[in-house]
C-alpha cells in the first residue's frame, strides 16, 4: 500500500479496530487526559480531568514522536511526518 494514499483517507478510515470496539468490549477510552498517579493496589488512576477512575485492566498508551532530520522548511505548518494523522486543508 502507497503511504501518502494512506494517510490521505478519513480520519477515521485510520482506526484499526471498529466504531463500536471500545463499547462492545466494555472499555473506556479516554484521549487528551494527563494522568497524575497510579494506584496499583486499590486499581485507581488519577487523572487531570476525570479526578479518580477505578480500572479492572490499564493499558498506557504514551505515543511518541518521529525523528525530523534537521533540514530547511522542517518548521512549515504543511510540513508533515507520516505518524501525523491531522491534515490541515
Amino acid at each position: 500500500m502507497q503511504l501518502t494514499s494512506f494517510f490521505s483517507a478519513e480520519r477515521r478510515d485510520l482506526s484499526l479496530v471498529a466504531v463500536d470496539f471500545f463499547q462492545k468490549s466494555k472499555m473506556t477510552l479516554r484521549l487528551n487526559d494527563s494522568v497524575l498517579a497510579i494506584d496499583p493496589h486499590r486499581k485507581v488512576v488519577r487523572s487531570a480531568r476525570y479526578k479518580e477512575v477505578p480500572y479492572d485492566k490499564l493499558v498506557l498508551a504514551t505515543g511518541s514522536y518521529p525523528f525530523v532530520p534537521p533540514v530547511t522548511g522542517r518548521d512549515r505548518r504543511d510540513c508533515f511526518v507520516y505518524r501525523t494523522t491531522r491534515i490541515s486543508r
